[in-house]
């Protein structure tokens, strides 16, 4: 399933240490600053594996930035909302998606 693929996916991530993605995006946008280090899903990612985190922070972390006023979480948790699941989200028509604020 698409989740057990993002799951695997992460997980090689962290396994190589690869943690940061190159489509060409400035810098993360994951989350608001005033969260402490150790609650922000990347850093979770790393320290205790991706079975802990939430689908929608799974998503932020592949997502990797926001946009202007929404960090890459509110994004996918807004992608989450959209979506019941992450199978109708891997399936989800690309004009569906952009219809979500910081999805181009």
């Amino acid at each position: 399933t698409f989740a057990l693929a993002v799951r695997v996916a992460l997980a090689s991530i962290v396994d190589f240490g690869f943690l940061f993605f190159s489509f060409g995006m400035g810098p993360s946008a994951l989350v608001p600053a005033r969260q402490p280090m150790g609650e922000r899903p990347r850093e979770r990612l790393v320290e205790h594996g991706a079975d802990v985190l939430k689908n929608s922070e799974l998503i932020a972390i592949l997502l990797r930035t926001g946009t202007k006023g929404l960090s890459a979480l509110d994004v996918a948790e807004q992608l989450q909302k959209q979506f019941a699941t992450l199978d109708e989200l891997s399936r989800a028509e690309l004009a569906d998606l952009q219809k979500i604020k910081g999805v181009k």
